[in-house]
């Protein structure tokens, strides 16, 4: 009866992690729409959606190799969105040089270590170094947010930063962390430990340099082009 009830927490953590995953990566899509209305990529920052389709790359066969559905799950929505978004921007970008070295620099990270998994002669240390590979990726992936954060200390003012959206990554990485821990996967619960502390930081940033009143949908529009969903969660 006890295994049956941790089962079922277990089962139920991981589909609302899932849901608030999914939640997080809709800013995307708005991204993608006013780059389609305007015609132009040039004003947004590519860089945090090839880091997130390489992260959801590898998390993906992270998932698939433990036969984790709720990891499956979000990977899988994950990297239909960032193609899509990487798509967009490629489409509607005038200089396309910086995204080849980016799409690039994405194939070498992920490739590479899929292949390694794919003929290992022994899978089990193989995943062992490819969850370990997953943390790392996902932790370098949050240099969007610390972007905004040196950008408020130089301005004084976090309207370049999104309270909502730091809420629902901050309530996202608490549920991976906690599915980590159900799951004695700590592969899922250091990046996500670091993502849950970075939102805190995030959120004592606004506290201490509450946005002016004057910054209005100036700074609503630019927190979108700074903020990325979490996988950094997965």
């Amino acid at each position: 009866n006890q295994s049956h009830m941790t089962y079922g927490t277990i089962h139920l953590v991981g589909n609302l992690a899932s849901i608030f995953s999914i939640l997080s990566y809709l800013p995307g899509l708005k991204i993608m729409r006013d780059i389609i209305l305007s015609k132009s990529s040039e004003s947004y920052s590519l860089f945090p959606y090839v880091a997130m389709l390489a992260s959801s790359s590898v998390w993906l066969k992270y998932g698939l190799v433990r036969e984790d559905f709720p990891l499956i799950t979000v990977s899988c929505f994950s990297l239909s969105i960032q193609t899509t978004i990487v798509f967009v921007f490629y489409l509607f970008a005038r200089h396309r040089g910086a995204i080849h070295f980016q799409l690039l620099l994405c194939m070498l990270m992920v490739f590479p270590v899929l292949s390694y998994v794919r003929y290992s002669p022994n899978l089990d240390l193989a995943i062992e170094h490819l969850g370990v590979y997953c943390t790392a990726v996902s932790i370098v992936s949050y240099g969007s947010p610390l972007s905004a954060m040196s950008e408020v200390l130089r301005t004084k003012s976090s309207e370049s930063m999104s309270l909502s959206l730091i809420m629902l990554n901050f309530i996202t990485a608490c549920l991976w962390l906690t599915y980590g821990t159900l799951v004695h996967d700590s592969n899922l619960t250091v990046p996500n430990f670091v993502g849950a502390c970075l939102s805190c930081f995030q959120l004592g940033f606004i506290c201490v340099f509450p946005s002016t009143k004057s910054a209005g949908s100036a700074g609503a529009a630019d927190a979108s082009k700074k903020s990325v969903g979490s996988l950094a969660t997965v």
